[in-house]
């Protein structure tokens, strides 16, 4: 039975997050924003709902080890597990844009994270700042776009312009959206129940069970994307689409959920898994620069290296 709590919550985060999705974006485009900073923003917003609605609520039930270990395990499985499989089927070449502006700031990200673990607590004001270096972030991508479009506004086009949808009322676009956010905060619910029955059913930490089965459950829509994008051969949206939920994931979800309810950072966590997402984020870099691409030699490695880090989370090596 906890599995249908898990499977069904997963199910109505999907379908939430989609409704959320099409709809802001037809609402967007009635308010007139333009195609490129509705691609930017708010798909990219609108994709993660789902991790914030499962870590807000995982804050607030007191339940932090789940918290804080969907961000960072759905920050180490879009690396390993989504890009590696992806490159599995088909190489991933790389931009020199996404390589020194989205990996510089998916870096400072990840090291304020690390940081931030070292200290214990996130706070009210640091989530401001997270939510302030976001903006940043949304502003410099926006603007250096319109000045020269590359293969990351691109992206962003071809986004918004998948996701758009015509309503003939505006009042159907805020209906979606409701029954979207409605449909999230049940499924967050669901998920987070679930996965705390399974954790007690075999012993481990809820702690292990949000930077595993809850961790891969968030990260399900990006590796469906980059898995058919790869069958397709048209790879090149996968490395661009992880680098850019993994900021989200820290600037976005992490930081909107401190300024909610600060956040206490599981000393174990601190200790392995955010010195192990930051590992992770920094061996991405030269795997991107060599030959531009990530080849599917290097996919293999990481998706092994993800396999490892599963076995030995789940066999309490870490724990």
């Amino acid at each position: 039975m906890d599995f249908v709590y898990v499977l069904g919550g997963l199910v109505l985060l999907g379908v939430g997050g989609e409704s959320v999705v099409r709809a802001a974006v037809t609402l967007a485009e009635r308010l007139g924003l333009s195609p490129l900073f509705i691609g930017l923003v708010i798909v990219a917003l609108g994709t993660s709902t789902p991790e914030m609605a499962v870590s807000i609520s995982a804050v607030i039930d007191g339940k932090t080890g789940i918290a804080i270990g969907n961000i960072v395990g759905s920050n180490i499985a879009n690396i390993l597990l989504v890009l590696g499989l992806g490159a599995m089927i088909c190489p991933i070449p790389a931009s020199k844009q996404i390589v020194f502006r989205d990996s510089v700031v998916v870096l400072l990200s990840a090291t304020l994270f690390v940081w931030l673990g070292s200290i214990g607590e996130i706070d009210q004001s640091m989530g401001v700042l997270f939510v302030a270096l976001l903006l940043v972030y949304f502003a410099v991508a926006y603007f250096s776009e319109r000045v020269r479009l590359t293969p990351a506004g691109e992206r962003a086009l071809d986004s918004c312009e998948k996701t758009r949808i015509h309503f003939p009322s505006v009042f159907l676009d805020f209906g979606l959206i409701v029954v979207g956010l409605v449909a999230i905060v049940v499924g967050a619910n669901f998920l987070i129940d679930g996965a705390v029955n399974v954790a007690r059913t075999f012993g481990v930490s809820e702690a292990a069970i949000g930077l595993s089965l809850v961790a891969i459950g968030t990260s399900l829509p990006e590796l469906v994307v980059v898995v058919i994008a790869a069958l397709k051969r048209h790879p090149e949206v996968a490395v661009g689409g992880i680098i850019g939920s993994n900021i989200f994931n820290i600037l976005a979800v992490l930081g909107l959920t401190a300024i909610i309810q600060p956040i206490h950072i599981d000393p174990v966590i601190a200790a392995i898994h955010l010195p192990i997402l930051m590992v992770t984020t920094i061996i991405i870099v030269p795997f991107l620069i060599t030959n531009w691409r990530i080849s599917r030699i290097e996919g293999l490695v990481l998706v092994i290296a993800y396999v490892a880090y599963l076995w030995l989370l789940l066999t309490g090596r870490t724990f």
